[in-house]
């Protein structure tokens, strides 16, 4: 079963389709099954919420908590269904295989200090996006060496670096 409702662990059942080994199934999250049996009878929220994968026992298998999410930008496990999740170019029908890692990508971008108080510095060369909790754009810029954050409320916010190749990196902040 899938679910974003906690107390609600059987919302869909998935249907009955066999994935082989080293393959996957694509679930749209849409709120419309009448495109068939892989569209599920809810719709995810991209301000964020929870995704619940249930057996019949209502056993928890696994769940993931997402951010708020934007467009062209893909949230999922790379590599595909074992590794950690994180922010991605989409790969619709596709493996979530990448050869390099962000840290290899953005390895001369820095932003400091965190916890930052009136100042944020930041070194590399990306373009940058500060955006709140609820996923309000806060900042943006090109290029940019430091930011004035005096008059940001407290909380937490995230950065989205996005370099000439269009790769994304995400730090909490």
């Amino acid at each position: 079963f899938l679910t974003d409702t906690l107390g609600l662990l059987h919302k869909w059942a998935l249907p009955n389709y066999l994935i082989p080994a080293n393959g996957y199934a694509i679930i749209w999250a849409d709120e419309d099954g009448g495109q068939g049996d892989m569209h599920a009878n809810f719709k995810l929220s991209n301000l964020g919420e929870q995704l619940i994968l249930t057996n019949s026992d209502s056993l928890v298998i696994d769940s993931i908590t997402y951010f708020p999410q934007f467009n062209d930008i893909s949230f999922g496990r790379s590599p595909n269904g074992s590794g950690s999740f994180s922010m991605l170019t989409p790969t619709f029908n596709s493996n979530n295989d990448f050869p390099i890692s962000v840290e290899q990508i953005f390895n001369k971008a820095m932003i400091y200090p965190n916890p930052f108080t009136e100042i944020l510095y930041l070194e590399g060369d990306e373009r940058i996006e500060v955006r709140n909790f609820l996923g309000q754009l806060i900042y943006s810029a090109e290029y940019v060496r430091s930011i004035q954050t005096s008059d940001w409320d407290a909380g937490v916010y995230f950065i989205y670096l996005r370099n000439k190749n269009q790769n994304l990196k995400v730090i909490k902040i």
